[in-house]
């Protein structure tokens, strides 16, 4: 299974709404997780399988005026280390973050 949702809808935290945060929370994070529990009953029943979360450097680094992307991808890494640690015998999983290094603080 491989997870690499993503929005990028730039506006600055103060002015964003909370259905506007929520849309990108279910997409990055809850979406993933919801994936996970299904698969993981499959992956449990044949003892094999792996999980790829697509995450992103704003996830480490922050993302300034994507604030609500940076916050999901942070919490996807947070997600996937938690279901490594979870896993059976023979399930894998990997979280890969990827994005161009961009200075947010400037």
């Amino acid at each position: 299974m491989n997870n690499g949702g993503g929005a990028r809808f730039s506006k600055p935290p103060e002015t964003l709404s909370y259905d506007e945060w929520q849309k990108v929370i279910d997409l990055i994070l809850s979406a993933p997780f919801l994936c996970a529990q299904r698969v993981g009953a499959i992956t449990q029943t044949q003892m094999s399988g792996k999980t790829i979360n697509v995450s992103s450097v704003a996830g480490i680094k922050g993302a300034g005026p994507i604030s609500r992307y940076g916050a999901a991808k942070g919490g996807l890494i947070r997600l996937s280390k938690f279901l490594a640690s979870a896993a059976s015998e023979g399930l894998t999983g990997e979280i890969i973050p990827i994005g161009a290094m961009v200075d947010f603080d400037r």
